[in-house]
Parts: structure tokens; C-alpha cells; sequence
């Protein structure tokens, strides 16, 4: 595998919760973060994998660091690099 581009390499975006949505303000839809399925009621939330989530949700699959800049992905789920490469 090559260490320097992985394909599966995904970047952690932030975003506004309604507008990074194309969700009018004055809009009451509920978003609900992918990894623990509760509603996110931040005004910020982490865009992953074309996926909202909740800062605190975004961890590696395999050893639960948080990942807060860059994860890699593999059949939907996030990994840090180490766990990733293993």
C-alpha cells in the first residue's frame, strides 16, 4: 500500500448544522449524527464521508482515538492510520 495517498483517505470538514445541509435556518429538520444516531444540536457539525457527525463521534473503529483532521475509511467505517494499515 502506498503510505502517501491512500485511496481511502478521508478529510474532516466542518460546517455550519443548516447550512452545510442547504437547510434554511428557519427549517426544524432534525440531522442525526452517523455514528451514534442522535440528533446533533450544535450549531457546528463534522462533515465525514458525506455523513454529519458529532466531534466526540468521530473516533477510529478499532481503537477509539478521536480523530479531529484527517481518518481513513473501509466499508463505511473510520479509522486512524495506524489501525488502517494494520
Amino acid at each position: 500500500l502506498n503510505d502517501q495517498n491512500p485511496t481511502n483517505k478521508v478529510n474532516i470538514s466542518l460546517g455550519e448544522r443548516m447550512s452545510a445541509l442547504g437547510v434554511s435556518r428557519a427549517g426544524n429538520m432534525m440531522v442525526l449524527c452517523a455514528g451514534c444516531e442522535r440528533p446533533i444540536l450544535d450549531r457546528f457539525l463534522l462533515n465525514v464521508l458525506d455523513r454529519a457527525w458529532h466531534a466526540k463521534c468521530v473516533q477510529c473503529c478499532e481503537c477509539n482515538c478521536n480523530l479531529t483532521e484527517k481518518c481513513f475509511s473501509r466499508d463505511g467505517k473510520l479509522y486512524c492510520k495506524m489501525d488502517f494499515f494494520r
